[in-house]
């Protein structure tokens, strides 16, 4: 799930055609695979033998080899390195060695060192949380969690999610200790419609007192989750979107590269750990849940620090990782509440605020307030223009209708201008999101602004707008 959630990133920006190597299996448990560009193609062997299967459909190469798999190594990806241009690993175990080109863990609290015998010298990390992998409908669905969090205080529903296929049946002994907590609440289950015990959960779900809901692979997960007051669930990749939408937590441990993972967030105090499935009883899921019910601090708790370690956009924060190539010349990442300072300085500069849209030179609470609704606005791309490890502009895209049209907006550090920067953050910008629209808006006196936009390619649509539309070439 989690390469698929960038593999149709990566679709999105018009640029990217994806495709999935993966076992027999793999389609029927997750057939959106399906709506990729390129068909799935069905591998299940040796490392040579699936390289060489992966070589001779792809005769051209690919210009990104993702490798998300426990069982392959540097010696796969040495194999693989004649016709994958690049190579990014997915992997959170850190026990063995890679040959690639990026390393992608996002698990809480690992730091670069876990990796520093076990990747090239030139390899570049992209560790912890803040890059979760995930689907874009988390983070637009976080400001509603966070209101409503703050708000209520009420239990009405229990989620209970402990992976597609629970091939141990943990959720029947979930859901035996919630009948015995007698909670007044709605329980809503989910599981893969391949799951082998989904009968024997049915039959359990049955017998509750509360009113239970069983949801088969649904596809309106952060809605589940947002709505939700308390979960019960696995300590898999389910945590961070949990985390995402600050959804208080009694976790599981239900396979072995789970135990860091609840380690870190039960430190973080941003969930509560039931332990390994096995030897999970109902009596100490009953108990657990009595004490989280009782204790309103402590739940309200989990859900403040759930919110402050994942914030949904770690998909473009690895997007951005992608297109920066290694190059650090000229770069951009997302811009976070440590950049407020900064950017309020460059605001309220008179030649930044002489041009800008708004004359009303903001003051520090106002700047704050508006940093902090746009960093969770998932419509608006807020990115710090970089040269090596500096600051040295803004550029943010505002979704204009659709995500594939945005406004686009720039301003450079005071002193940093007349160097060509933002020229080529524009072209930066364009090459990342080649199948995007963009709309400038320039004020009629800017015209140093005007100049870089028609420089850049755009169209005049009227005497303050520009249009760059997907195909049309920067000058």
């Amino acid at each position: 799930m989690r390469c698929l959630t960038l593999a149709k990133a990566l679709e999105a920006t018009g640029g990217w055609r994806c495709g999935f190597a993966s076992s027999s299996e793999t389609e029927s448990m997750v057939p959106s695979i399906n709506e990729l560009a390129i068909r799935p193609l069905e591998i299940d062997g040796s490392p040579e033998l699936e390289a060489q299967m992966m070589a001779t459909e792809t005769p051209d190469g690919c210009d990104l080899l993702v490798v998300d798999h426990y069982w392959r190594d540097e010696q796969f990806e040495k194999i693989c390195r004649p016709w994958a241009k690049r190579i990014m690993v997915i992997d959170d175990l850190a026990d063995r060695k890679h040959k690639c080109d990026l390393l992608l863990d996002q698990t809480l609290g690992r730091e670069p060192n876990a990796y520093q015998s076990l990747v090239p010298d030139e390899c570049r990390l992209l560790m912890g949380a803040q890059y979760t992998l995930l689907r874009p409908e988390f983070a637009a669905a976080r400001g509603k969690a966070l209101e409503r969090r703050q708000t209520s205080r009420l239990i009405e529903r229990i989620l209970v999610t402990l992976g597609a296929s629970d091939p141990d049946n943990v959720t029947s002994v979930v859901l035996d200790g919630i009948g015995q907590s007698g909670v007044e609440a709605h329980i809503e289950v989910v599981m893969g419609r391949n799951a082998p015990h989904i009968a024997k959960v049915q039959e359990h779900m049955a017998r509750l007192p509360q009113p239970a809901t069983l949801h088969e692979a649904p596809t309106n997960m952060a809605e589940l989750m947002g709505r939700a007051d308390i979960a019960i669930g696995a300590a898999g990749t389910t945590s961070w979107e949990r985390c995402c939408l600050g959804l208080p937590t009694l976790m599981v441990v239900t396979a072995d590269n789970q135990s860091f993972v609840a380690e870190q967030l039960e430190r973080a105090g941003a969930a509560a750990s039931l332990g390994s499935a096995q030897g999970l009883t109902a009596a100490t899921v009953r108990d657990a849940l009595d004490s989280l019910l009782r204790d309103e601090d402590r739940r309200h708790a989990l859900s403040v620090r759930a919110f402050e370690i994942c914030d949904g956009r770690g998909i473009d924060r690895v997007m951005l990782a992608l297109a920066a190539d290694g190059d650090k010349s000229l770069w951009l990442r997302l811009a976070t509440s440590d950049d407020s300072a900064l950017m309020f300085e460059w605001q309220n500069h008179p030649d930044t605020r002489r041009f800008a849209r708004d004359p009303h030179v903001p003051a520090w609470d106002e700047h704050r307030s508006w940093m902090e609704r746009t960093l969770y606005d998932a419509a608006v791309l807020l990115m710090v223009i970089m040269t090596g490890d500096h600051p040295v502009g803004i550029l943010r895209l505002d979704q204009i209708e659709n995500p594939g049209t945005r406004e686009i907006s720039i301003y450079i550090a005071p002193d940093r201008y007349g160097q060509g920067i933002a020229r080529r953050a524009l072209d930066w910008a364009r090459g990342v999101f080649p199948g995007w629209t963009f709309f400038a808006e320039v004020m009629p006196g800017n015209k140093a602004s005007h100049a870089l936009f028609q420089s850049a390619g755009f169209s005049p649509i009227s005497e303050t707008r520009y249009v760059n539309q997907p195909g049309e070439p920067m000058n």
